[in-house]
């Protein structure tokens, strides 16, 4: 606001003495068109006039330099206001970057948390039905152990008790062979969810 009061103050007192000096040269116009004066009162009156035209130009002279004076400290005036607009701009932008990327971390660790979560909470339920597994098959192995047990206890042909022997000795490797393949399996879905949670991480 000061700024633009100077300058109106100037423009303000440039108008004012040219003003002053219209009205003095006007009034001495119509003095001299209303009066019918003799030589000398013209003499005398061409010589007051002079100083008039004097005044006026050294009023429009001077109503220039201030003119010039105004502009130059409008202009110096307007540059300090704008690189203090601009380092203002720069200043309020920095905290807001610096909000921006905390925002965005915080969103960042919240998702990775999530994900952190879901994915232990998924490997825990398959490790939980792999174990299910394997405890039903062996189970089944050593149910199937008891069978064969009893039926070497009976008292058979050689060759009812060969036949039997080789089914159950059969079965009882593939059991076996279940039971290695779903604790590979385990394991392996075990080292897969560690690694993908240390790359999330």
């Amino acid at each position: 606001m000061s700024m633009w009061n100077a300058v109106s103050a100037g423009f303000q007192i440039v108008q004012e003495k040219l003003d002053k000096a219209l009205g003095e040269e006007g009034d001495e116009q119509k003095s001299t068109d209303t009066s019918h004066p003799d030589d000398d009162n013209v003499t005398t009156d061409q010589s007051s006039e002079a100083p008039k035209g004097v005044d006026l130009a050294a009023a429009l002279k001077e109503a220039e330099q201030q003119n010039q004076l105004l502009n130059l400290e409008y202009s110096r005036l307007l540059r300090e206001k704008e690189e203090e607009l601009s380092k203002l701009r720069e200043q309020s932008q920095l905290p807001s970057d610096v909000t921006k990327l905390q925002t965005q971390l915080i969103e960042k660790d919240k998702e990775l948390k999530e994900l952190s979560i879901k994915a232990e909470s998924k490997f825990n339920k398959l490790k939980t039905q792999a174990k299910t597994k394997i405890s039903s098959l062996t189970d089944e192995l050593e149910k199937v152990k008891g069978e064969l047990s009893m039926q070497q206890s009976f008292n058979v042909s050689m060759s009812s008790e060969v036949a039997v022997d080789e089914t159950m000795k059969e079965r009882v490797s593939e059991l076996n062979e279940e039971c290695r393949l779903v604790r590979e399996r385990m394991e392996e879905k075990e080292r897969d969810w560690k690694e993908k949670l240390e790359k999330e991480r």
